[in-house]
């Protein structure tokens, strides 16, 4: 494994090996920054309350993410990975938004340097390298990557008033140190397992959307289908009505008193079509209701 006393001499010949270490600072060291961010900013203890009262994170986080949350009390952040602290950081508003905004389509440029940037080119970066696919990492291309995980580092070091050189020692160790070849393989599986959970993830996400457009479909139709029926039951009671008095402001009460009984010549026919069509009008209305609730259930479970 990566050591602190293992020699400081990078192997510039083997490319696996820097892929490796990539691997290493992004499934270790900035988390692990992240992490002592939401130590700072957000004390475990408090976590569940603040979520539940957030409106967006109570509807909208995962059933898996709410199982690591509930960890937080006695491993405080140990189970959190990237993805969840920031949508916490992000929607907590723990830090000011980048310069940009949030996941804006253009990366934080060079100059944007605040704390809400420097979250925001974690996620970023964490997420390049677990989709990155190519194992093959060039020394100056290592070398442009941690030039910019040391120069975050620094940066949070100074905002979360910490003592100098806690992150960025240890992005210069996972650069240098020894990477023996298990710790290598280890490092590269842990990528390419987090790439592959991440994209059956998204085809998760993307079958259950469908099958809800699919149901929300079915429930448009059913409910237009509804509708049509209760255009022919007022039909039908129009029908019922004596032409010389349509329109004139008719009410149910109206309808079902004995001066329309009188008025139809002591007919009761149409009263009890009234009273069977305002039954089957009510049953409609509540298949429709129901409809509805079924899609808001169903969203819910998104």
């Amino acid at each position: 494994m990566a050591t602190a006393s293992c020699s400081s001499f990078v192997d510039t010949a083997s490319t696996l090996t820097n892929y490796a270490r990539l691997g290493l600072a992004t499934q270790n060291e900035l988390p692990n920054i992240l992490r002592k961010l939401l130590l700072i900013k957000e004390p475990p203890h408090l976590l569940e309350a603040h979520l539940n009262n957030n409106s967006y994170l109570s509807r909208n986080l995962k059933a898996h993410e709410w199982n690591i949350i509930s960890t937080v009390r006695t491993n405080q952040y140990d189970e959190f990975d990237v993805p969840l602290m920031y949508k916490i950081i992000r929607n907590l508003n723990l830090v000011p938004s980048p310069t940009q905004g949030w996941d804006s389509p253009t990366p934080p440029l060079s100059t944007e340097i605040t704390e809400g940037d420097d979250i925001e080119r974690i996620r970023r970066i964490r997420n390049e390298l677990v989709h990155r696919g190519n194992t093959n990492v060039q020394d100056p291309e290592l070398a442009n990557y941690f030039s910019v995980f040391k120069d975050l580092a620094s940066r949070l070091e100074i905002s979360l008033m910490l003592s100098n050189r806690e992150f960025v020692s240890k992005m210069e160790n996972a650069e240098t140190c020894c990477i023996d070849n298990d710790a290598q393989q280890l490092y590269i599986r842990r990528l390419k397992e987090l790439a592959e959970n991440e994209t059956q993830l998204v085809k998760s996400v993307t079958k259950v959307q469908k099958d809800l457009a699919s149901l929300g479909s079915k429930i448009t139709c059913d409910v237009s289908k509804l509708t049509g029926e209760i255009d022919e039951i007022k039909l039908e009671h129009m029908e019922v009505i004596p032409k010389n008095i349509r329109g004139k402001g008719i009410n149910i009460s109206y309808v079902l008193s004995r001066e329309w009984n009188h008025h139809i010549m002591g007919s009761t026919i149409p009263v009890k079509i009234y009273q069977r069509n305002s039954f089957r009008i009510a049953f409609i209305h509540s298949r429709i209701f129901m409809s509805t609730i079924r899609m808001i259930l169903c969203f819910g479970k998104l």
